[in-house]
């Protein structure tokens, strides 16, 4: 499912694309989530990150 990695037009990424984009491992994105330091949505028993949130995260780690 790492497809919507690829396309930059997806609103959602799912847990393999969120690893991917912020170049962390799978074990430290829930440590990142479970201490609400990165937003996620649930959808059905889905978990997926909104890029907008990703960035964010991003950029206040940048200091931006």
């Amino acid at each position: 499912m790492g497809a919507e990695v690829e396309n930059s037009d997806s609103i959602l990424v799912d847990v393999h694309g969120a690893c991917r984009l912020l170049a962390v491992s799978r074990s430290t994105l829930f440590k990142l989530t479970s201490s609400g330091d990165l937003r996620f949505l649930k959808i059905g028993k889905s978990v997926r990150f909104r890029r907008a949130d990703l960035t964010a995260f991003v950029d206040a780690l940048a200091g931006a």
